[in-house]
């Protein structure tokens, strides 16, 4: 044979190669041409004659032209591949919760990994099945569950994917922004175990969720997305910890009871508020030990709007006035510093700061009795405004805007003797203090 395996044609039967002016036998000829002849039977030819017997390498080039797949066994185009053949099913037929799908080309048994897509052409009510190709019925499930009323809808698009005993089926249309609502959202409903801090929220079916045990729980797995949602139906006096990564309502820990519900709203994947409504309608809650407060002023009252009190600016004098501003009311008197000689000292002249700021503009002036005499008990006062010369309470003062001045003369002052009314006597100087007290008008 002339054919060397890799595709080349060698002229290298007997007699060959010829020579010139040499007479070519007839086996020379016979031996040529059926080598020829055996060359031409392994080759393929344009109209389909021949069937390759081995696999054929093309050497890096390609099949150029190729038909559309009709049958399993063809093979398949880019083309092909584009337009779905073989895995979108155009005809589909059935009843909402009965499909039919007929397969083009058509399937011949089911095969683990096999995936078909379609549009549905009505809205299940109830568990769905299928049947492609006219093959035995098969359950059609979400994430391994039955499908109930409304898993498909009509006109949207889905894909099914066999797993070996049913098909698996994803909704492929997103729906659709904008859109009115004009039924009710129905959430599957799921159940958790409690766990300190591993509590499977975010990867149960459901939105709504049976949480059960009495764990502790003091922070919670990453949640998907930042605004995502959990509704806790608390079975068990668990215990919600408000610290770290967990704001709970009403600043506190909150120990449930079974029926308390508990929305988890995830403010970033990592931190959590917790709200509550208890199974018994009461409150939750603040007392003074647990109130957290801070430096917000927006709610403050305004002469708008009702709100809170301003914080205090810890000024003694001051008093919020109709605007809601703290300031030292006007025409006020502001009492200074007290000067006082304690006792009473003849021949002295002395100087005590008032703190003011400003020369006093009243002054409440007294004598305080020290030791009992004349029927005046200890603490009781004189009023000395009520003498009009020095040689009677036995002292003078001054002022200005730094000091009360108290100048004593050589004699103690005088009064009326309480205990047996009858003129005025001396009284005795250290039994008595002068107090003087100055005020300042706002």
């Amino acid at each position: 044979m002339s054919l060397n395996g890799s595709g080349t044609y060698n002229v290298n039967s007997a007699g060959q190669p010829v020579v010139a002016d040499t007479l070519i036998t007839d086996t020379a000829f016979n031996a040529f041409t059926a080598d020829i002849a055996t060359a031409l039977s392994t080759a393929m030819f344009k109209d389909g004659q021949a069937t390759p017997t081995a696999n054929i390498p093309l050497g890096g080039y390609k099949l150029t032209n190729v038909g559309a797949a009709t049958a399993l066994t063809d093979a398949a185009t880019l083309l092909s591949l584009q337009n779905g053949v073989g895995v979108y099913v155009a005809t589909v037929g059935g009843t909402a919760d009965a499909i039919t799908l007929t397969a083009s080309p058509a399937i011949t048994a089911y095969v683990a990994g096999q995936a078909f897509f379609f549009k549905a052409g009505s809205t299940n009510t109830t568990a769905v099945t299928v049947a492609i190709s006219g093959l035995a019925t098969k359950a059609i499930q979400r994430n391994g569950s039955a499908l109930v009323a409304g898993n498909i809808v009509a006109n949207r698009w889905y894909r099914l994917t066999y797993d070996g005993t049913a098909f698996q089926m994803e909704q492929l249309s997103a729906p659709e922004a904008g859109l009115t609502m004009t039924g009710a959202i129905n959430t599957q409903r799921a159940t958790v175990a409690s766990a300190a801090t591993t509590s499977a929220i975010w990867a149960a079916e459901g939105n709504e969720i049976d949480f059960t045990g009495t764990a502790t729980i003091t922070d919670f797995p990453a949640a998907p997305q930042a605004g995502a949602e959990r509704i806790l139906i608390c079975a068990g006096a668990c215990i919600f910890t408000h610290a770290g990564n967990i704001s709970v309502q009403g600043a506190a820990n909150h120990t449930a009871a079974a029926g308390d519900i508990v929305r988890v709203h995830a403010l970033t994947t990592t931190t959590f508020r917790l709200t509550v409504q208890k199974a018994d309608g009461t409150p939750v809650v603040v007392t003074d030990a647990t109130l957290s407060t801070s430096d917000i002023t927006t709610n403050n009252a305004s002469t708008s709007k009702h709100g809170f009190l301003k914080k205090l600016d810890n000024t003694a004098t001051n008093f919020m006035n109709g605007q809601g501003n703290w300031s030292a009311p006007s025409g006020i008197l502001t009492a200074g510093t007290s000067a006082v000689m304690n006792p009473f000292t003849v021949n002295t002249s002395t100087n005590y700061a008032h703190g003011l700021g400003v020369t006093p503009v009243f002054e409440d002036v007294y004598l305080e009795c020290l030791t009992s005499e004349l029927g005046y008990a200890i603490g009781d006062r004189i009023k000395v405004g009520l003498w009009t010369v020095a040689t009677e309470s036995g002292f003078i003062y001054t002022k200005d805007a730094t000091n009360i001045g108290i100048i004593t003369g050589a004699a103690a002052p005088r009064a009326i003797n309480r205990a047996t009314p009858a003129g005025n006597v001396a009284l005795t100087a250290t039994s008595w203090k002068i107090v003087i007290v100055p005020y300042k008008l706002n």
